[in-house]
């Protein structure tokens, strides 16, 4: 009798159990050029995460038998199978445009790092939607502030992006201050409390959060304020004493009354100033006006007109330089027979002329709002 040996089954290339898959969350159906055609004869890479190192995929949930690397989509632009990752395991995908005659690689097209199997249960989410990437590599320690990876993570460990690492002395949340590439990637951080440690072992990125540990910068939690308060009352540091994001100088401290807030220090964005008391003066009332940095200003407020004469309607405060343009809204509009209509002349910086004439004659008087905009 002849034995017939089986061959083994696909084990773990680091656990060496048997190997377990899970879906590709990317790619498993028709990629298309820029132009919407079919990118026939494109090619897939699979890599392991951050590196160049090839990695197999799977053509089925078994594991049993391997995609060629690369794959080679056919006319419609699709692999003709399915893509399976293997467990535990993050990879980096490139998608290229078919290659020159003679060539291996085509042009990229996307790279996608760091992906792994829809609820693969050893992955960095345990299948489930987390606020933290786990990076796959291992970061080396240098400092406090400072770590070290291999290869060129620039494109992920980017300037004011949080990240979490796990010390000996436990979990550590920072920001991101620098990140530079020689032949290792330096990163350096700013640790929201306790430094990194020498047990330094992993090190997760951030997706977006807010809470006690937002994976969010702190001091860029002003621009997601969904429902600020301006009460009478000293407003609390909102950049505070935390450096704020590159391109931010200043702070929105101070004190501000419900109907003025003209106590603010001064805001700068990226050299132009967005921001200050001396330039930007509010006055929040029935009556009100508004000046910007920029020089816009803008009047509000109530008049009364009536069809027996125009009516010289004065702002409550002037213009700089002159009034462009007044917007009325009636407060009433009359019957159906005798309709009101409202208009304006004579703009000054200082005034402006309403008029109203009613269908049915007769002197009579509306209210109306006007809004003002000028410089």
């Amino acid at each position: 009798m002849d034995l017939v040996q089986l061959a083994p089954l696909p084990v773990h290339s680091k656990t060496g159990k048997p190997m377990t898959t899970y879906l590709c969350p990317i790619l498993q159906d028709s990629q298309f050029t820029d132009n919407g055609n079919f990118l026939a004869s494109g090619l897939i890479w699979f890599y392991e995460a951050g590196s160049t190192t090839p990695l197999a995929a799977y053509t089925t949930q078994s594991g049993v038998s391997t995609w060629p690397n690369p794959i080679v989509l056919d006319v419609r632009g699709e692999t003709g199978g399915t893509i399976w990752l293997a467990a535990g395991q993050a990879y980096k995908i490139v998608l290229e445009g078919p290659p020159e005659y003679g060539d291996t690689h085509g042009v990229v097209i996307s790279t996608f790092d760091n992906v792994q199997g829809v609820n693969d249960p050893a992955s960095p989410t345990g299948g489930t939607a987390q606020n933290w990437y786990t990076f796959a590599g291992s970061p080396v320690f240098v400092s406090g502030t400072q770590f070290t990876l291999a290869g060129d993570q620039t494109s992920t460990f980017q300037v004011n992006r949080r990240i979490r690492t796990q010390n000996s002395g436990g979990v550590r949340y920072g920001t991101i201050t620098a990140s530079v590439y020689t032949t290792l990637t330096t990163v350096t951080v700013a640790n929201d409390g306790p430094v990194l440690d020498v047990g330094l072992n992993s090190v997760d990125y951030a997706l977006i959060e807010i809470g006690n540990s937002p994976s969010i910068p702190l001091n860029q939690r002003l621009f997601m304020s969904s429902s600020p308060t301006f009460a009478s009352a000293t407003i609390p540091t909102l950049l505070g004493a935390v450096s704020a994001p590159s391109g931010i100088t200043g702070n929105l401290t101070g004190t501000a009354s419900a109907t003025s807030q003209t106590n603010f220090a001064a805001l700068t964005l990226a050299g132009s100033q967005v921001w200050a008391n001396s330039n930007n003066p509010l006055n929040i009332l029935p009556s009100g006006y508004a000046n910007f940095a920029n020089g816009l200003q803008v009047r509000w407020g109530i008049a009364t007109l009536s069809t027996g004469s125009a009516t010289t309607v004065s702002f409550n405060v002037s213009f700089t330089n002159s009034c462009l343009s007044v917007t009325l809204g009636p407060t009433e509009g009359g019957t159906t027979t005798n309709l009101y209509t409202f208009y304006v002349n004579n703009l000054t910086a200082a005034n402006f002329t309403g008029n109203m004439l009613r269908g049915g004659g007769g002197v009579v008087s509306a209210v109306v709002y006007y809004f003002a905009i000028g410089n």
